[in-house]
């Protein structure tokens, strides 16, 4: 969930009374709620309640940056632990995305909740019992090439003419090959995707495509250049959908030089709403 908070865009800016936002939790049916966690930098957590609605925070008087990617890391790592026992104390979280501070300490929070219940109120109902799944799929570009050059007629007809051909003319074929083997490329992955969501579709509450990585890095520390990413969607499903998923994602990844990551479960980062004030 983002939130345009009303903390600053002043990274070293110190802040007056700021509660980091974790995560917001639906506690009607609970008695007492309590975390046995910390936060980031070992924090002691704050549950602040309105109307049944619960933020998870710390107090906090200054955003989280730091140039240490180590650091960056462990503050992540502890955000996502605190939501993760959110979840499994309370149920589906709507979780916040990494520094987001309010100022007002507890009143500006509670305000926080009483300005944009409705909204919050409706989103734990349509998210209640549901968690974000994530499939990253790539396929290894070499052995997709050896498999299209023996499929599609045209290119077998290219590779044959460039066999009987002079150098000048080679050249030219070369460049048709190309291009060919390019668009084959694009509608095979291109089916790929789509096939990939329709499948899940039938299965999932909702699913959201999302784009390419910066690199093919980014998924699973893949360092293989003939690695290519092929799709990224998020899930929206039940702990009861989850084999039914795995199952679907089984058969796209038999297919010939595909790979599929498959994680989760995940509080629903892709599906909560976002808040702007």
């Amino acid at each position: 969930m983002n939130m345009s908070d009303s903390a600053t865009s002043d990274r070293s800016e110190e802040l007056s009374d700021g509660r980091y936002m974790y995560c917001l939790v639906d506690t009607v049916e609970s008695d007492g709620p309590e975390l046995a966690v910390n936060g980031i930098d070992d924090s002691s957590l704050s549950l602040i309640t309105h109307g049944g609605i619960t933020a998870v925070t710390h107090q906090c008087e200054r955003l989280y940056d730091s140039e240490d990617a180590d650091q960056v890391r462990q503050w992540l790592v502890a955000h996502q632990r605190v939501i993760d026992a959110a979840g499994s104390t309370f149920g589906t979280p709507l979780p916040f995305q990494f520094d987001v501070i309010l100022r007002g300490g507890e009143e500006g929070v509670r305000q926080w909740i009483a300005d944009n219940e409705e909204r919050i109120c409706e989103a734990l109902d349509q998210l209640g019992g549901l968690w974000e799944y994530r499939a990253h799929v790539t396929w290894d570009r070499s052995t997709v090439e050896s498999i299209v050059s023996k499929e599609d007629d045209r290119l077998a007809e290219i590779e044959a003419q460039r066999d009987e051909s002079g150098k000048g003319t080679q050249f030219l074929l070369d460049k048709q090959y190309d291009q060919r083997l390019t668009d084959v490329l694009h509608t095979r992955k291109s089916e790929l995707r789509d096939r990939l969501q329709a499948n899940l579709d039938d299965i999932a509450r909702n699913v959201k495509r999302h784009g390419a990585p910066p690199s093919v890095q980014a998924i699973g520390g893949l360092d293989d250049e003939n690695k290519e990413w092929v799709a990224r969607v998020a899930l929206l499903a039940s702990d009861a959908d989850e084999a039914s998923i795995g199952a679907e994602l089984d058969t796209v990844a038999s297919e010939p030089g595909v790979t599929v990551e498959f994680t989760g479960p995940w509080p629903p980062y892709s599906f909560a709403p976002e808040f702007t004030e």
